[in-house]
């Protein structure tokens, strides 16, 4: 469904531009070239700066989703601030794992490990998960 919408909005953009061009619109043909570069330049940074990341505490890891993994961490271990196993004293977890992904890839292990869940983003720390965040830090490695 997402692909078909974005193809959609894809060929309403295009078909748009090609009539500002024919217009001879110079004004909004640059707006349109700026937008375009900023929307690139956007999508760079989330892809530089957007991770995936895999906190431990206890028997638990919580799969989570960042621009600054360290921030979030320290928030987390301060603030809390975030559904948790109850009894689970935040202030002692350990961040185990992050790799670079987008907010769809935390999305989809949610997903791929909800048969782990306990509340949440925190899934029992059992062996596959666990295997899993390994084999995928050799990966990134």
């Amino acid at each position: 469904m997402i692909g078909i919408v974005g193809e959609a909005y894809d060929k309403v953009i295009s078909n748009l531009k090609r009539e500002v061009k024919e217009a001879g619109d110079k004004a909004l043909q640059e707006s349109f070239e700026k937008r375009e570069a900023i929307s690139e330049q956007q999508a760079e940074w989330r892809q530089t700066r957007s991770r995936v990341y895999f906190l431990r505490c206890g028997q638990y890891i919580k799969i989570g989703f960042s621009t600054d993994v360290d921030k979030r961490v320290d928030h987390i271990r301060r603030l809390g601030g975030v559904l948790a196993p109850e009894g689970l004293d935040l202030s002692k977890t350990v961040l185990i794992a992050d790799v670079a992904g987008e907010m769809t890839a935390e999305k989809s292990l949610h997903k791929k490990f909800n048969h782990l869940r306990v509340v949440g983003e925190w899934f029992r720390a059992e062996p596959e998960l666990l295997s899993f965040i390994e084999k995928l830090e050799e990966a990134a490695a």
